[in-house]
């Protein structure tokens, strides 16, 4: 055992001193502990304090830290699910956290001073037997440097009708998640479907920054949600993360290839989500992020060469949004598309708001395209029933085979103000598409480079 986690010599003495003061009548003694550092490797003892650091965290006390050597740990372990679970009686998972400790991977058995993830990997790998990490209770714990994957949540439910955070599952707590690698984990393999292939956050406070999710999918077969992150009424903040090559699902609906947000009050800042898919076998809606109610808060985040669905319908490339509350201002949203393939059905390449109201403000929305074929609406933006307020914004050289090169508003009336619509082609090579008894109102709005500037049915 380490000196870290005992009370010094000269500790000692001060407590008994003080505790002798209170004897002869200075007042009552009082005494701090000091919180302990454990330490983890996979010879395990003498070389470290543990093996396993699922007994590392059982030993632990809230406040302390444990040090994790570089290697593969990938022992699962069966839990009694915590209270509030939905699912069976017991979970399984490489490592089940209830504490409010700090855990932090990057170390090498002769340096414990200097923690360094990328050059001393440190892997919960569950191997398709459970999942890498489950953490639930009132409790702040901080998890640092780890990389969380192999991780399967097929039949462990973790949410109403469908298995739920295939590598990572967070319920009721404030998890700090920093420079983590969340890779290769599935939500769900049943007909049931999957929610949160990386990770599943509900009705918790979490925040998630510095890291990497990829390669992870919601659901192989049945409907997906998430194929990176799923966040079900959870107040978390995302910022400084790569989210990346993630699928909702590879068999049914797929909503959300990179992330899936409901009736959450997230807020998403400066993350770079890219390359994800919603559905590559059926519909899907939200390549790079689905949103569906809530009050989220999108901001400088980097959304790119996302596809909603690849070779069937698809909605939104980039960012879908369901009756939700959402600001979303400063960022780049290029190169989605919302779907590939002939016969098919695209709206909104880079964004597509049905029945939502967002303000965008300050967003370059550039190179997107709904479809190529003639049923491509909204290369830019597909607004139905939405009244959006969009202010200081870029909508360049998208495109849509069909209608409305740059916006395709349906039974809408959005606001227009100090916005740039240039460039945008095929199809009618409309900048601006109404149907459907549809208005707009323009501001200080500048609409040019288009073959046809704007296009409207007789009732709009």
């Amino acid at each position: 055992m380490n000196l870290s986690k005992h009370l010094g010599v000269g500790s000692a003495l001060v407590l008994l001193a003080v505790v002798f003061v209170g004897i002869v009548g200075f007042g009552p003694a009082t005494a701090s502990a000091q919180n302990a550092t454990y330490r983890v490797c996979p010879a395990g003892p003498p070389t470290c304090d543990y093996a396993s650091i699922q007994a590392a965290v059982d030993a632990a006390a809230a406040g302390d830290l444990i040090q994790v050597a570089e290697g593969v740990y990938q022992t699962v372990q069966s839990r009694s699910a915590p209270s509030g679970y939905t699912g069976p009686a017991t979970v399984k998972q490489v490592l089940y956290l209830a504490k409010s400790v700090t855990i932090r991977g990057g170390y090498t058995v002769g340096d414990w001073t200097t923690s360094d993830p990328a050059a001393h990997p440190t892997k919960l790998d569950a191997q398709g037997q459970g999942r890498a990490l489950f953490v639930a209770g009132d409790v702040s714990p901080v998890v640092e440097g780890l990389i969380l994957s192999g991780g399967d949540a097929t039949d462990l439910g973790g949410t109403s009708g469908a298995d739920a955070g295939g590598g990572v599952y967070v319920l009721t707590a404030t998890l700090t998640l920093d420079s983590c690698v969340v890779e290769s984990n599935t939500a769900g393999t049943s007909i049931w479907g999957g929610v949160g292939g990386g990770l599943y956050l509900a009705y918790g406070n979490a925040r998630i920054k510095n890291s990497v999710f990829r390669h992870n999918v919601a659901a192989s077969q049945g409907e997906g949600y998430g194929g990176g992150l799923a966040l079900y009424a959870d107040a978390a903040t995302l910022s400084g993360n790569e989210i990346y090559s993630n699928t909702a699902s590879t068999a049914d609906w797929g909503y959300g290839g990179g992330l899936d947000l409901y009736a959450s009050a997230a807020t998403l800042n400066g993350n770079e989500i890219y390359s994800n898919t919603a559905s590559t076998a059926d519909l899907g809606r939200g390549g790079g992020l689905h949103i569906g109610g809530g009050s989220v808060r999108v901001q400088g985040n980097t959304i790119r060469g996302n596809v909603a669905g690849r070779g069937y319908d698809g909605y939104g490339g980039g960012v879908y949004l369901d009756k939700a509350n959402v600001t979303i201002s400063g960022n780049t949203i290029q190169g989605n598309t919302a779907s590939t393939g002939d016969s098919v059905y695209g709206y909104g390449g880079g964004l597509d708001l049905w029945k939502s109201d967002p303000a965008l403000n300050g967003n370059i929305i550039r190179d997107n395209v709904a479809n190529s074929g003639p049923w491509g609406y909204g290369g830019g933006i597909n607004l139905t029933e939405s009244q959006a307020e969009l202010v200081n914004n870029a909508v360049l050289g998208n495109s849509a085979g069909g209608w409305g090169a740059g916006f395709y508003v349906s039974g809408g009336a959005p606001y227009l103000r100090h916005t740039t619509i240039a460039r945008n082609g095929s199809g009618d090579r409309s900048g601006l598409c109404l149907v459907n008894s549809s208005a707009v109102t323009l501001a200080n709005t500048i609409l040019v480079s288009q073959t046809v500037g704007v296009t409207a049915t007789a009732d709009s």
